[in-house]
């Protein structure tokens, strides 16, 4: 059991923190939208800098373990891809949601599911990549 989940620990802990950011990141939406009223781009854009901050430190140190102090590389480009997975987000939720009239919330857990997926390959190759010395 240990030999599995090292084998597969950067992908358990990626999924456990970063389903933690998810059900913070859900929450903060709906509440703002709640006080907003229908106004689900800003919802969006604030629930994910709510979220993003902790996500970003708990992938790069705990997640990946990218241990480099300041990788300034790192952090910009983590955080151009929340501003990216956020566009997507909250213009997908916003079409789906005016197309369907279902609740905006459970639209955001679907395709933030998907985002989700294809974000933990473009961390852990592109983003928290470990340099390495030949």
């Amino acid at each position: 059991m240990k030999k599995l989940f090292s084998k597969y620990q950067t992908i358990i802990t990626y999924i456990l923190f970063s389903s933690l950011s998810f059900i913070v990141d859900i929450v903060s939406f709906a509440l703002i939208l709640f006080f907003l009223k229908d106004k689900i781009m800003i919802s969006s854009y604030l629930a994910r800098a709510i979220s993003s901050i902790f996500n970003y430190i708990v992938n790069k140190n705990i997640v990946f373990k990218n241990n480099e102090k300041k990788n300034i590389k790192s952090m910009i480009m983590y955080f151009l891809l929340v501003i990216v997975n956020i566009t997507i987000s909250g213009t997908l939720v916003k079409k789906i949601y005016f197309f369907i009239h279902y609740n905006a919330t459970i639209i955001k857990v679907v395709i933030d599911s998907l985002i989700f997926i294809i974000n933990y390959f473009l961390q852990k190759y592109v983003i928290f990549k470990k340099i390495t010395t030949e």
